[in-house]
């Protein structure tokens, strides 16, 4: 009988090491304004990565790397990105103009892409101010405001 309860408790502890593996997080931001380029931010349990890329550029420049705060990071992955349109766009502001959202999430079997037009969303806003409290200053995303119109006839 202790053998069986050894052995379930193994095969217990083996499934929770594959379901550790498997539940991996990753989480992409990038921003393109049509003036500047694109910023990309790549969030991972382990690290938050801010790479730039020019209008001309071919390839993006890493400019920052770090381990991720683990507090910042739960709030992260807390956010309910399933459960927002794959798609915002803010018919206020022509569509070569303004900032361009663009995110990519995939935890387990779990993934979603999201990309807004200078539109503001609230989940998407605290998203980026858990960014930005993970960057320099010199890295912070500029969110769209509250205050942002973006419901135009």
């Amino acid at each position: 009988m202790k053998f069986l309860r050894i052995l379930i408790l193994a095969f217990i502890s083996i499934n929770d090491l594959y379901a550790q593996g498997t539940e991996r997080f990753e989480l992409y931001f990038s921003t393109y304004n049509h003036v500047e380029g694109i910023d990309s931010y790549k969030i991972t349990n382990e690290e938050i990565v801010v790479s730039v890329k020019g209008l001309v550029d071919e390839k993006d420049n890493v400019v920052y790397i770090s381990k991720m705060r683990q507090d910042i990071f739960e709030k992260t992955k807390s956010i309910k990105f399933q459960s927002l349109e794959d798609s915002y766009f803010n018919n206020c502001i022509m569509a070569t103009s303004g900032s361009e959202y663009f995110i990519g999430f995939r935890y387990g079997a779990i993934s979603k892409q999201i990309s807004l037009h200078h539109y503001y969303q609230k989940n998407i806003a605290n998203l980026v101010e858990l960014i930005n409290l993970s960057v320099p200053e010199e890295y912070h995303i500029d969110y769209v405001g509250e205050d942002t119109q973006q419901y135009c006839p």
